[in-house]
């Protein structure tokens, strides 16, 4: 789903790209812990592991301003699909775009992930997977719930955007200098923006927005306080400029 700096975050999947190896859940509840940041702290800042991510201004801002984390050294798909798109305009892609092109995912998404869950169920890994969760001390892992559908569907986004980054990768080449360079801006695009910063809006969508040291900020769900402030401020600084022209005007005169 979409992203925004005030979203909660339900948790975090974490997926190698040795499919053999167990995919790591991490909970809402196990995120509050301080071995679980600081493991988390070690992997996405680290310079010598690449993570791959769709999007990376908005996963950036919400892991810095929700667990204080600086995301580093990615490999964005989003990117990598303005660069190697040979349109005019090219616009950012959905994450089933970036699959269906380059990850060899065929298809929706949704409707695979069932029929693949099914087989999943009964294989080695699962279990595995399971151990690990109890090794680590985190849990049981994505055991069946309600929202087990869900997870199923970012594992397999996880498997297929890593296929895709390696073939992504392949077609950058003498691109890929510039493909870096985009990816550093973009980590620090949003999250060192006093606010919600609008490209990470929809198009279209409509928000009430204010202006914080001269940069325009969005407020997705402001409450009675934040507006009242907002339009405090607004009104201060009217007045501020309705004086400075009357000063002004008085000086001609």
């Amino acid at each position: 789903g979409e992203l925004f700096r005030d979203s909660p975050i339900s948790g975090i999947m974490l997926r190698e790209n040795d499919t053999e190896r167990p995919a790591l859940w991490i909970s809402q509840a196990e995120l509050k812990k301080s071995y679980v940041r600081k493991m988390l702290k070690h992997i996405f800042e680290a310079d010598e592991v690449l993570k791959v991510v769709h999007d990376c201004p908005m996963v950036s801002d919400v892991l810095n301003h929700k667990l204080g984390l600086l995301l580093n050294n990615v490999f964005d798909t989003a990117i990598a699909w303005e660069l190697l798109d040979d349109s005019e305009k090219p616009r950012k892609p959905s994450v089933s775009q970036v699959l269906a092109k380059y990850g060899k995912m065929k298809g929706s998404l949704p409707e695979k992930t069932r029929l693949e869950a099914k087989k999943e169920k009964t294989k080695p890994a699962q279990r595995a997977e399971t151990a690990l969760f109890d090794l680590m001390g985190m849990g049981s892992g994505p055991a069946p719930s309600e929202n087990r559908d869900d997870k199923e569907v970012m594992l397999l986004e996880l498997q297929g955007l890593l296929v895709a980054s390696i073939a992504m990768s392949k077609l950058l080449k003498e691109k890929s200098k510039t493909f870096n360079k985009l990816c550093q801006e973009g980590l620090r695009k949003f999250r060192q923006w006093p606010g919600q910063h609008v490209d990470s809006l929809s198009l279209g969508q409509k928000v009430f927005f204010s202006f914080v040291d001269h940069k325009l900020v969005c407020h997705l769900r402001p409450n009675s306080k934040e507006l009242k402030a907002v339009v405090e401020t607004v009104n201060d600084e009217q007045l501020a400029e309705d004086a400075s022209a009357a000063g002004e005007l008085k000086l001609l005169l």
